[in-house]
């Protein structure tokens, strides 16, 4: 059986298992045929099954982070530290444009406070992350 096949059939029976209605044993004879292109297909399944599906345009998702992080600022909470590592993790998802926003916004906060000493570690270095991107974007 081709790859292509192998994976059409383990995903209708994933599916099928998905729903509860999947006998036990049914995919037993392709599975001794192929056990490790099996398994390696079902791990992607199972990672696409969790991956994350937007609808709208990266500007969107751009300043939908923006928003996170202006409600973030000030906070004394987990918030801080978590949008700080989301937006590490996912620059990619930041048009240059509100890069430059979220750097004038940390930038313009400095006057009033970071909020606690480990709240203003995470926003100096999301500020060094951000500040080193763009400026070698600018290269």
């Amino acid at each position: 059986m081709k790859e292509k096949e192998i994976l059409d059939r383990m995903k209708d029976l994933i599916h099928t298992c998905d729903y509860g209605i999947a006998k036990h044993g049914e995919y037993d004879d392709l599975y001794e045929k192929d056990k490790q292109a099996i398994e390696g297909i079902m791990k992607l399944y199972d990672e696409e099954k969790h991956k994350l599906k937007i609808n709208g345009t990266i500007e969107d998702v751009s300043a939908m982070i923006v928003s996170a992080v202006r409600y973030a600022i000030g906070r004394r909470t987990y918030i801080v530290s978590w949008t700080c590592d989301f937006v590490e993790k996912n620059l990619n998802l930041i048009t240059d444009k509100d890069k430059r926003v979220i750097i004038k916004d940390l930038k313009s906060i400095a006057e009033y406070g970071y909020g606690d000493d480990y709240d203003k570690a995470d926003w100096l270095r999301l500020l060094e992350i951000l500040n080193s991107k763009v400026n070698s974007n600018e290269e």
